[in-house]
């Protein structure tokens, strides 16, 4: 696995943490004139996402940070603001980074298992 060398951030979501917020703001009683981010308020560089998922995945690929150059048209941050949902919808996430990606991975080595039967 060859990536760059993955300064960029980007922020995650668990999906339900995602579902909780939309709920949240369904059953939210008045007014929700303008956007409310489900964020999770962790910005994670790539290069940090990449080192986690193989050592939850324990790949036998050989991880190569910094083997491919940048994109020209590289977005070097995304992250939204979730004070509003917070505020509003007394919503916040509930299943951190590390946490989504040990379920993630344990429900794909299940799914894998399934299919293999």
């Amino acid at each position: 696995m060859r990536t760059t060398k993955g300064e960029q951030t980007r922020e995650f979501n668990y999906v339900t943490n995602l579902v909780d917020g939309l709920v949240a703001a369904a059953v939210h009683e008045g007014d929700l004139p303008d956007p409310i981010n489900l964020a999770s308020g962790e910005e994670v560089p790539i290069a940090t996402l990449v080192t986690k998922i193989a050592a939850l995945t324990e790949t036998k690929s050989k991880v190569e940070i910094g083997a491919l150059p940048y994109r020209p048209t590289e977005i070097w941050r995304m992250y939204a603001d979730s004070s509003r949902a917070r505020e509003k919808l007394g919503w916040k996430p509930a299943i951190n980074l590390d946490q989504g990606l040990e379920r993630t991975v344990a429900w794909y080595r299940k799914y894998l298992a399934e299919q293999a039967h």
